[in-house]
């Protein structure tokens, strides 16, 4: 499977609604080459983004930006173009007005190579500091070193981004439990020979290696036994999962500490027994996510289009009669609040999506919010990005309400998720 190839192509209506919805932002850095872009993070949709993305790669043309060849796309007197990356490193989407005629979509007979890269946004959210491999390469060299290490180790298995199937990855990282004889750790002891036959070389970073002629870092993380599935699960999930079932724990009278117990009650101090990954998801009642699709958070449920799966006024009162409610004051006016916790996460940022696409817009305090009207009351958040959104509001109405209909203005959040 090539890299996109999950996504199909937009139609020419299609990708007009896509631009239209969104808001441009220009290039004030590059003022002297006038153009726009689009981050990954604030599209409304980020399979449709996706799908723009390889539409421009399937049915564009080839162009030169100075001596950097790049593959374009004509919409509505614009041109449109990536930087060229393997998608999940793509996280801009560029466009410029056309100073010619345009050209037709058409399938590009030259296949779209992405290009390899060191530096955009890695999907766990930090910067990709090394060079980065196919995960198909990954996976055949896991396997090798798995079979060289097995009889040294009562457990191994690759994890992070193999385990996650990211398709450029930056490190192949091992979970294993050493294997003890009357010698001591034969694991040590056989990395020790390797390293002296010439297999691997030790790297500055801790516990790290370099497979010779291939220059992949490769990591290895000793655990205990009733750590293995906890760590198997923290080291192939993205920090938003970890932060999810820490939370969703907390709300439970549970303390999630992976690299000590697992789970732990927070009243007798008592550890529960984690037997497998299926067992996380049991005990935090989430449903079960293989690590493929931990990469980043499901913030919302989604059809097999890949939209999102609106809520109903039954879904929304079940949800709000569940939370607890606080009474405060802001600007001399009574509101109640509720926060985002324990085992209602998912549904909280569900709302929040929710109230973003179908509320509808109003002014309070000088800035402008959006609210969504249910039984006498209106709900809203603190406009920040979804990631950080973490109150949810709700004030009695004094108007009739409102009915629930898509918002056609994309929301533009009040204060930015952080760029971690």
């Amino acid at each position: 499977m090539m890299d996109g190839d999950q996504y199909e192509n937009l139609t020419l209506d299609e990708m007009r609604d896509f631009v239209r919805r969104h808001e441009w932002t220009f290039a004030k850095t590059m003022p002297q080459i006038p153009h726009e872009y689009l981050l990954e993070w604030n599209a409304d949709n980020p399979d449709e983004y996706f799908r723009f993305m390889m539409t421009v790669r399937r049915l564009g043309y080839d162009d030169y930006f100075f001596k950097t060849k790049n593959r374009y796309a004509d919409v509505d007197g614009y041109k449109y173009w990536t930087m060229g990356e393997y998608l999940n490193t793509s996280w801009v989407l560029n466009r410029a007005k056309l100073d010619r005629s345009e050209k037709p979509l058409a399938p590009n007979p030259v296949p779209f190579v992405p290009k390899l890269t060191t530096g955009p946004p890695h999907p766990r959210g930090s910067r990709v500091k090394s060079p980065t491999i196919p995960c198909q390469d990954a996976e055949r060299i896991a396997a090798e070193v798995e079979t060289l290490l097995r009889d040294s180790c009562e457990r191994i298995a690759v994890t992070g981004d193999v385990r996650q199937k990211i398709p450029l990855v930056r490190e192949i990282l091992f979970l294993v439990i050493p294997r003890f004889s009357a010698c001591g750790n034969q694991f040590d002891e056989k990395m020790k020979m390797l390293q002296t036959a010439g297999r691997f070389r030790k790297a500055t970073e801790p516990e790290t290696f370099i497979i010779e002629n291939g220059g992949v870092p490769v990591k290895f993380l000793a655990v205990r036994e009733q750590t293995w599935f906890p760590m198997l699960f923290k080291t192939s999930s993205c920090r938003d999962w970890d932060i999810t079932v820490a939370t969703a724990a907390k709300g439970l009278g549970l303390k999630w500490s992976p690299a000590r117990c697992g789970f732990e009650n927070v009243e007798s101090k008592r550890p529960l027994p984690v037997n497998s990954e299926e067992d996380i998801f049991e005990i935090v009642r989430l449903p079960v996510t293989p690590p493929e699709r931990r990469a980043i958070l499901p913030v919302f449920e989604r059809r097999e289009s890949g939209r999102p799966l609106p809520m109903t006024k039954e879904e929304v009162r079940a949800f709000v009669a569940k939370c607890s409610w606080v009474d405060t004051r802001s600007g001399g006016e009574l509101h109640q609040y509720t926060f985002r916790t324990g085992f209602d996460e998912l549904e909280f940022l569900r709302l929040a999506q929710f109230i973003r696409q179908y509320g509808y817009d109003g002014m309070y305090l000088g800035k402008l919010w959006r609210y969504l009207d249910l039984d006498g009351l209106f709900y809203f958040t603190c406009g920040a990005g979804l990631r950080t959104t973490t109150i949810l509001n709700r004030k009695r109405m004094m108007e009739p309400e409102r009915p629930w209909i898509q918002n056609p203005q994309v929301w533009v959040e009040n204060f930015k998720d952080p760029e971690v």
